[in-house]
């Protein structure tokens, strides 16, 4: 059985974390824009952004892939709405993520049938 993925993140300074993905490997860093950080890395929204539209692509990629098709290259963009909650706090209220694959859509054989799995 595979280890759950996990990270672990250490304060650098404020709101600026280094971020280690593999311990084995340097870290990636995240920072909140001013005011309260200095923009020295990823913001955790576009972090969050990354992960929903790299998990929705490796998803898409892999339903292809079981029928044979190569859909590559593979595009995804991702971008949130960010606003106050009911509790006036502030979240992100909605993620809209497009893909783009590289081949037009009526060369994929069983495209229904992938995006129906997917």
């Amino acid at each position: 059985m595979s280890e759950s993925p996990s990270v672990r993140l250490v304060q650098q300074s404020d709101y600026q974390f280094a971020i280690y993905y593999n311990e084995e490997r340097d870290p990636v860093y995240g920072d909140e824009p001013p005011p309260l950080g200095r923009s020295q890395g990823a913001t955790p929204s576009q972090f969050l952004l990354a992960g929903v539209a790299n998990c929705l692509s490796d998803s898409l990629l892999f339903a292809l892939r079981k029928f044979k098709q190569n859909p590559e290259p593979i595009e995804t963009k991702a971008r949130c709405e960010i606003g106050r909650n009911e509790q006036n706090r502030l979240r992100i209220l909605a993620i809209y993520v497009d893909i783009h694959i590289g081949v037009p859509g009526s060369t994929l054989e069983n495209l229904d049938r992938v995006l129906a799995q997917f």
